[in-house]
């Protein structure tokens, strides 16, 4: 499960580079001072889409395929922490926002937006997996890595860390038989973040960009996901999209081999 720790003080609302205007928060961390990224999103976001499972899920799985991502928790906020909010904007935000617990993110200093535009394919793959990385953004339908408007990937000293899953998760229940490329959502992977480098490669490189994720995708333990479904549950979140997920996420490890020839479709 996540850590849950509590909401100290508000700090600022993080303007550019993001859809939902987090808030830094800085937090009581087991006895640690520290300062949070937290997203603050609304009602109909987490019914509609369920969005804070969506950065759960994103945030965890990752680890399990070899990237990086900032540590997460759960953070809840009272009345007292309300009271240190000296921002109208995110007073109005907070009244008029859904109230359970909310995710956050460690906060990372010193951390530029990855530009794929500015970075050679070398370069690029010296700070990250590309072909893992689509591979895995692929897996958990995130449409929300793009090269012109939302990388979500910060770079720390040579270190890329995946940011913002609340997008993922686009599945219905016959997702999982689309594994075709003329089927696949094509919002998934035509913009993504590092397409580009993967396309332009030689044919010996595109053979073998996603046999690491396959390796990964193959010893993948979707169990592991269970108690943080129970943890959301127990906040008061729905667990109608979570038999959906595992359901989608088990078929896809059995068929491991078809989901990296539909990745080898799009380059």
């Amino acid at each position: 499960m996540l850590p849950v720790y509590n909401a100290i003080t508000f700090d600022s609302i993080i303007q550019k580079g993001t859809r939902t205007k987090p808030w830094v928060v800085i937090v009581n961390a087991n006895g640690e001072i520290k300062p949070y990224v937290v997203k603050f999103f609304q009602w109909e976001e987490v019914e509609g889409r369920d969005s804070v499972a969506n950065e759960i899920l994103g945030n965890i799985l990752a680890k399990d395929f070899g990237l990086t991502v900032p540590k997460c928790a759960l953070i809840k906020m009272d009345e007292a922490f309300r009271m240190t909010i000296n921002n109208p904007e995110a007073a109005s935000t907070y009244d008029l926002g859904d109230d359970r617990i909310k995710f956050g993110t460690e906060l990372l200093n010193g951390v530029n937006l990855m530009d794929t535009r500015a970075l050679t394919s070398p370069q690029a793959r010296k700070i990250i997996d590309i072909g893992t990385l689509f591979g895995y953004d692929n897996l958990i339908r995130n449409k929300d890595r793009k090269m012109d408007i939302r990388p979500n990937v910060l770079v720390k000293n040579r270190i890329a860390y995946l940011i913002d899953h609340e997008m993922a998760f686009d599945i219905k229940a016959d997702t999982k038989n689309e594994l075709n490329p003329h089927l696949w959502d094509r919002h998934v992977y035509q913009s993504h973040l590092v397409l580009h480098y993967l396309k332009n490669s030689t044919l010996q490189a595109k053979n073998h960009y996603f046999d690491e994720f396959s390796e990964y995708l193959k010893f993948l333990n979707v169990n592991q996901l269970q108690p943080y479904f129970k943890q959301l549950v127990n906040q008061g979140y729905s667990n109608k999209k979570h038999p959906l997920i595992v359901d989608y996420l088990k078929y896809i490890k059995q068929n491991y081999r078809n989901f990296e020839n539909l990745l080898k479709g799009f380059i």
